[in-house]
């Protein structure tokens, strides 16, 4: 798409965070192109949203509420981006991340200068799906700014840091859309769905120190508890001990007395 691909050359320091699009990639998809062929989007067979653009350029601002909502009617029903600012944009269009993965730096080579300021932000990829609501209700809530008053902390998405994080986050999005189609998950958030469907993590390292060193300081307490009550027991013997000595003494001592008299 020539009209991207402009987008992109004109936008110096983010246009890298569109990926560009061939005609073949696209030939399947319902692409939608702006009368002034500054802004677009493609809505793929399966319903990923893709290659959505706006030239800098673009005398229309704010349109990236209208396309995202065109897309959602078209079927789109997720997709993915870099970084929090892209984030909250689709946020407030009605789309919940779902997982993320760190920046791949080796697909953005430091050789070509388009490339600087991703190698320098280094944002994580943000997989996102389509809210829990009915065509009505998101309708409503786009209107009403809901889902912009509605914000999900980026930082607590669900991170995928695996050998093949990028697409075990695809398949993890994948997942969470098969629940949302099911009826008995009708009345759940996107969020809900998601946080039901993540593995539960192992104990870090940090963690596993602070239960070992929980545990260290109880036995030390136990200990030195022990160590307290065998002193007071020792000072209990050795005072009984002195005052049976003591009264032996005395008991000896009265005993001469009489016999000297």
């Amino acid at each position: 798409m020539d009209a991207l691909n402009a987008s992109k050359e004109a936008d110096v320091q983010h246009g890298v965070y569109v990926d560009g699009k061939t005609v073949e990639e696209l030939k399947d998809c319902k692409v939608v192109l702006h009368k002034n062929k500054m802004a677009g989007f493609a809505v793929t067979k399966d319903g990923n949203i893709v290659a959505v653009f706006s030239n800098p350029n673009n005398p229309i601002r704010g349109i990236l509420n209208d396309m995202i909502f065109i897309a959602h009617m078209m079927g789109g029903n997720r997709m993915d981006c870099f970084g929090k600012f892209l984030l909250r944009g689709y946020r407030n269009c009605g789309f919940t991340p779902v997982a993320r993965t760190s920046f791949a730096e080796e697909y953005y080579p430091a050789d070509n200068p388009a490339n600087a300021t991703i190698r320098k932000e280094k944002p994580d990829v943000y997989f996102l799906v389509k809210d829990n609501d009915n065509n009505n209700t998101y309708l409503n809530k786009v209107e009403n700014d809901v889902y912009m008053n509605d914000a999900i902390d980026a930082d607590s998405v669900y991170h995928i840091d695996s050998e093949d994080s990028y697409s075990d986050a695809l398949d993890f999005q994948g997942k969470v859309l098969k629940e949302i189609r099911k009826k008995s998950n009708a009345n759940k958030s996107t969020m809900e769905i998601a946080e039901s469907l993540r593995p539960v993590e192992s104990p870090t390292v940090a963690e596993n120190e602070t239960v070992e060193n929980a545990e260290t300081t109880e036995i030390t307490k136990t200990q030195d508890s022990e160590s307290e009550n065998i002193t007071e027991t020792q000072n209990v013997e050795s005072q009984t001990e002195s005052q049976e000595t003591t009264e032996e003494q005395v008991s000896v001592e009265s005993e001469l007395e009489k016999r000297d008299k």
